[in-house]
This record gives C-alpha cells, structure tokens and sequence, in this order.
C-alpha cells in the first residue's frame, strides 16, 4: 500500500519548467466588412514574428486551419476571409509558440451568416 501511495505522489509533483507558466502572445484582431459581402481580418501582434493561423468553423463544427498569413516587421497583418456556401462561418486567429510566449487563440472575431 505505501508503493502505490509514493508513486501516486511522485506524478503530482510539478517540475520546475511547467511552474514558471510562459506568457501569452500581445495579439490584437478584428473582422469587418471593406464594402458588400467583402469580409477581411486584420491585426497587430508585437511579441511574434512569422504567420499566424487562420482559424475557421463552418456550421457549428469544430475550428480548422484555412491559412497562414504573413505578419509585416511592424506585427500587422490583414487577410481577406469569405463565407462557406450560405452556412455560418465564424474565424478566430491563432499564435504559434515562440520566443518564450505560449500557443496563443484570440476570442471569436466575428462570424458571416447569410439572412
């Protein structure tokens, strides 16, 4: 009984690396509309450097990578997005860990849906 009971404890133990939790990536985003049933994302991210990750659900579904967009030197980045047929599609935009910051998700940006 005390075998199982110290191996038990030794798992519960957390290792000095996952104690100091990394930060998260400084990302702003938002979605609209440059004119009729044309929809775009842009941002601004200062801690990263590369492409982050578009994000997009369709219909109630699980978020899928649909690309990746380059971010400029000075951490903006734009990209249009489009709707799939005529069912909801929502997008979110993801950093990747890098630099000491952690894998980063913004909140939902918004979502298109035909009336």
């Amino acid at each position: 009984m005390a075998l199982v009971l110290t191996v038990t404890m030794g798992s519960a133990l957390v290792s000095p690396a996952d104690a100091a939790a990394k930060p998260k990536h400084d990302v702003t985003a938002q979605g609209g509309e440059s004119s009729s049933n044309h929809f775009y994302v842009k941002g601004k991210v200062t801690t990263f450097h590369g492409k982050v990750k578009l994000l997009r659900n369709v219909a109630g579904g699980g978020f899928k990578v649909v690309k990746k967009v380059k971010v400029k030197k000075s951490g903006k980045f734009r990209t249009p997005i489009f709707q799939v047929g005529n069912k909801k599609t929502c997008f979110k935009i993801q950093v990747p860990a890098q630099g000491g910051y952690k894998k980063t998700t913004t909140p939902n940006l918004g979502c298109i849906v035909t009336r």
